[in-house]
């Protein structure tokens, strides 16, 4: 009997053993696995903060890699990691249009302590940019330099560019780009002149969110001469003359009009049809309206809207150019000489509105008016444009569409990107 309960003994303590031994192995397994839990969970978080910190970086770029290495620090900081913990390399690899960002912090051990371990190496990497391609184009360059809302979008409709276009606004007010009401603004990039000292608010809805840029894009055409009055000569059409200018008016069947110097301007409405045959128009004084419910067609023209040198007063001075209505028009640039794509050009001297309402018809081409505002208005589709203009204001319940081509380069920064 006595064996018999020295065994049973001697088995109770080997099954303590064992169950210590037991509990001792599973403690260290919750705990290892707690502390890999930790190293993962420090891990997404610096790869998250590094991700952000480079896209915030190399919306500088390739402008100015000292920026681009203060905001990707700055964005670094404010996600909770130190100076010490993250470094920002711009040029990467000696590309301007990149920057790396690599964040170590280490993961506090928790139960791997009792065995004398305090924490983990954990780090991450991101390289980011964004370069300059001639893939994406401004579908709208705003050139007021100081301007507030220069590019306005106001209603409920929609704007949309398609076609990889984009938009540059070059003012330094803040805000420069501008949307109020419910619609939204969708293009392939947006960008916007940002000096130094500019403080972010921003405004609206934007699709993808403007970026900034440390330069301005110049006007491209404003070493573009103007047509000369001697050389084209009076239309046969014009309602005046240099020294009595009138309104060229037409209101009913069906008209051809000839290129050449109208003094006084062109006005179209009721139910006229009017065909433009190719050619440069001037429009000395009196601009261009095209009002009522005909159509208004002119392929291979380009309309110049300007004053009346000799009498730039009255009839003789810069009207607008106003095309809305109900009147169904179509007009598309010429396909070669100086002045090749561009349909609408407007006198810097003139600052006057030029309007164009969507949905009756559409331009093939440039619109160009560095002194005034482009007023886009009434939905539907505003042809395959593209708008140089000093201010531009779009507006409406409608959504607007712009088919764009770039007749004109003016290549953009792209959004930035991850690219490692």
């Amino acid at each position: 009997m006595q064996v018999l309960n020295d065994c049973r003994r001697r088995e109770g303590g080997q099954a303590l053993v064992m169950f210590v031994l037991g509990l001792v192995a599973f403690v260290g397994f919750v705990a290892l696995t707690i502390d890999v839990g930790l190293i993962f969970e420090g891990r997404r978080g610096e790869q998250n903060a590094a991700d952000a910190a480079a896209l915030a970086g190399a919306s500088a770029l390739p402008g100015s890699a000292g920026s681009a290495k203060q905001l990707a620090l700055d964005w670094a900081q404010k996600n909770g990691y130190s100076s010490g913990q993250v470094t920002v390399t711009s040029p990467y690899q000696g590309d301007s249009s990149k920057v790396e960002v690599t964040i170590n912090k280490p993961v506090s051990a928790v139960f791997a302590r009792v065995l004398g371990k305090t924490s983990y190496p954990v780090w991450a990497r991101a390289v980011a940019t964004r370069s300059s391609s001639s893939a994406v184009n401004a579908a709208f360059l705003v050139l007021n330099p100081t301007k507030c809302s220069s590019f306005n979008k106001t209603g409920g409709g929609n704007l949309i560019i398609n076609n990889n276009g984009g938009i540059m606004d070059d003012s330094s007010c803040n805000p420069s780009l501008a949307r109020n009401g419910g619609g939204s603004v969708t293009a392939a990039v947006i960008n916007y002149y940002k000096p130094a000292g500019y403080v972010e608010t921003g405004s609206g809805q934007f699709s993808p969110a403007p970026t900034a840029v440390d330069n301005r894009i110049p006007d491209p055409l404003a070493s573009l001469p103007p047509p000369d009055f001697n050389i084209l000569g009076i239309s046969i059409d014009s309602g005046g003359t240099p020294i009595k200018p009138s309104l060229k008016s037409v209101s009913a069947g069906s008209t051809t009009l000839h290129p050449g110097v109208y003094y006084g301007g062109i006005e179209v409405k009721s139910t006229a049809n009017v065909t433009f045959l190719p050619g440069t128009y001037v429009l000395a004084g009196g601009g261009l309206k095209l009002t009522g419910s005909g159509t208004i067609s002119g392929t291979g023209v380009m309309f110049y809207n300007t004053y009346d040198p000799l009498l730039n007063r009255n009839a003789g001075a810069c009207g607008s150019i106003n095309l809305r209505g109900s009147a169904h028009f179509n007009f598309t640039g010429p396909t070669s000489g100086i002045y090749k794509d561009i349909v609408f050009w407007q006198d810097k001297a003139c600052t006057v509105d030029f309007t164009l309402e969507g949905g009756q018809g559409g331009v093939g081409g440039v619109i160009y008016v560095p002194g005034g505002r482009v007023d886009l208005s009434g939905g539907g589709n505003l042809g395959s444009i593209q708008v140089i203009s000093d201010t531009v204001d779009i507006s409406g319940t409608g959504d607007t569409s712009v088919n764009f081509y770039p007749y004109v380069q003016i290549p953009l920064n792209g959004s930035p990107a991850l690219i490692e």
